[in-house]
């Protein structure tokens, strides 16, 4: 019997979360890119990817993916619970309540259902590098 594109994608997000979880991120990353061959869009992939990424110390990188996340599922909620994550630890306390005031806003003029956010997801439309390199 034939996989489907979905249940491989779905097969290769496992792998890749078990090597991470085994202490090997570097291979996770290369399983999820894997999965963004047949669906770059993927927004739990490029979730994972980013955690993996941050977990190697690339804070520009993990911001990267999580903004595609967001922009192909705008209310995917591991990324926004994360992108939150990644702006607080970095001492980026204000940036962070906004981005979850944003989020509450949005969930709230929709009823809880998923939407599209204003602009095209343009939310996250930060400087990754600068943001980043000054919370270093």
């Amino acid at each position: 019997m034939p996989v489907s594109i979905d249940q491989l994608i779905t097969l290769l997000n496992l792998e890749g979360e078990y090597l991470f979880k085994a202490g090997q991120a570097a291979e996770a990353i290369a399983k999820f890119e894997q999965a963004l061959v047949y669906d770059e869009r993927n927004a739990e992939t490029l979730n994972n990817m980013a955690i993996a990424h941050l977990h190697l110390g690339d804070c520009e990188l993990a911001l990267q993916c999580l903004t595609e996340a967001l922009r192909a599922e705008p209310d995917h909620n591991d990324s926004f619970i994360n992108v939150w994550k990644i702006f607080s630890k970095l001492g980026g306390n204000r940036q962070a309540r906004d981005l979850y005031s944003a989020f509450m806003d949005l969930q709230a003029s929709q009823g809880g259902e998923s939407g599209i956010l204003p602009n095209e997801g343009q939310l996250l439309q930060v400087n990754h590098s600068a943001f980043c390199r000054s919370r270093r």
